[in-house]
């Protein structure tokens, strides 16, 4: 069985495997990308968004809000105007 969350699917996993779990939370499309992308560096949205043209802006947002809701990334916000 597959449960909804925010969007995002995860496989039922009766016998708590890491690995279903990790596949669950970063499997996908856009995430590997995403990760792949933003390495161990710091990446404004719009430089992330350059990396990958294909993506949309709204499926971009999603996918980061929910490797942040996962504790995968950390979000810094700026309240200056873009650099």
């Amino acid at each position: 069985m597959v449960t909804t969350i925010f969007n995002s699917r995860f496989i039922e996993n009766p016998l708590n495997c890491p690995v279903t779990r990790a596949m669950s939370i970063i499997g996908g499309k856009w995430k590997p990308i995403i990760l792949n992308c933003i390495g161990e560096k710091e990446l404004r949205f719009g430089k992330l968004r350059q990396y990958i043209p294909s993506i949309s802006n709204k499926v971009l947002a999603n996918e980061l809000k929910e490797l942040e809701l996962f504790g995968i990334l950390k979000r810094n916000e700026f309240s200056e105007m873009p650099p």
